[in-house]
C-alpha cells in the first residue's frame, strides 16, 4: 500500500474498504493449527498498528471492530 511516509509492514494480505461506512479493515490469513492463536492475533495487531493509523489519516476512515 502506498503511504506518505515509510512504514514497516505496509503489505497486509487483505484490505477491505467500506465506502458506505467510511471504514477500513486490515486482515490476514492464518493457519488454524497455530497453538497460540491469541499471541498470534496480538502480534498481527501490533504489526499493522502504524499502517492502520496511516490509512485512517489518508482515507479519512475509521476502524471497523
Amino acid at each position: 500500500m502506498q503511504t506518505d511516509g515509510t512504514i514497516p509492514h505496509n503489505k497486509p494480505e487483505i484490505i477491505i474498504r467500506d465506502y458506505d461506512k467510511g471504514a477500513c479493515l486490515l486482515t490476514g490469513v492464518a493457519i488454524s493449527g497455530v497453538v497460540n492463536v491469541i499471541k498470534k492475533d496480538a502480534k498481527m495487531i501490533s504489526k499493522y498498528k502504524d499502517l492502520t493509523t496511516e490509512m485512517q489519516r489518508i482515507w479519512n476512515a475509521k476502524k471497523l471492530k
